[in-house]
């Protein structure tokens, strides 16, 4: 009788495991806002739901010029956040250079002298995006 007790005890928390991993590896659509980020004299935008990685990113200004590599972590497919820079980085006022899409992508765009390049790289459930802000 115990050792039935126990069998049932397991199963139910199989069971109820498999159901919340489930939950949290959904594959549901995620929504892509723009939000906008300022840094030096570059005014750019990232999806408000990716978060800013501090301790993993490098910021360099001198007398507002600014050289940066930025990371960014969050939900998204390659494909979608590729349409989401192509839509939202012109009204920003920047012009596609050059993009390569795959597994990952990387895009980047211009803007007077300005040059941001955006690798957009899918890691363990995430999307990372590293962003680097330099001068052509």
């Amino acid at each position: 009788m115990r050792k039935l007790a126990v069998i049932l005890g397991l199963m139910v928390f199989v069971i109820t495991g498999c159901a919340q991993f489930q939950t949290i590896t959904s594959k549901e659509p995620v929504q892509l806002v723009a939000k906008t980020e300022n840094l030096g004299k570059y005014s750019f935008v990232i999806p408000a739901n990716f978060k800013f990685k501090e301790n993993y990113s490098f910021i360099f200004e001198n007398n507002g010029d600014v050289r940066a590599y930025l990371i960014y972590m969050g939900k998204g497919s390659v494909a979608k956040l590729v349409d989401f820079f192509e839509k939202n980085m012109s009204k920003k006022g920047w012009n596609p250079d050059v993009s390569l899409v795959g597994k990952t992508a990387v895009l980047s765009y211009t803007k007077d002298n300005k040059l941001i390049i955006i690798k957009i790289e899918p890691h363990m459930g995430f999307t990372y995006l590293k962003v680097m802000l330099t001068t052509k």
